[in-house]
């Protein structure tokens, strides 16, 4: 009986973990795409090599032609929307809070690099 328990409880894990990798996958792909939308161009492609999720918020590091930098994004009615574009600044956790993440979602991010 334990095994089994134990062979239950680890299946339920791992669909679980299955279930958050993808989550993370659509929401990776969700930022990318929103920000293409807006400043992808034929003749400079914008590329989003980096994006860092948590919970509504993300930064996303990327790059254009020789330009570069990073976006902060928060996710409202199933949307992501920019809420600002910057370099550097969006490592700072006071930029960040100022944008609106509180402290304990802003402790779990890890900042993209940009170029």
């Amino acid at each position: 009986m334990k095994t089994f328990i134990f062979v239950f409880l680890s299946a339920l894990l791992n669909l679980f973990l299955a279930g958050q990798v993808f989550a993370h996958d659509v929401n990776q792909h969700q930022i990318a795409a929103a920000m293409k939308k807006i400043f992808d161009k034929p003749e400079a492609p914008l590329s989003v090599p980096s994006i860092s999720v948590e919970g509504d918020y993300a930064v996303a590091g990327w790059v254009q032609g020789e330009r570069g930098g990073r976006a902060f994004l928060q996710k409202l009615n199933g949307h992501w929307i920019i809420k600002a574009c910057a370099g550097s600044a969006l490592t700072q956790g006071e930029s960040i809070q100022s944008l609106g993440m509180d402290t304990s979602t802003l402790s779990g991010v890890r900042w993209p690099a940009a170029r």
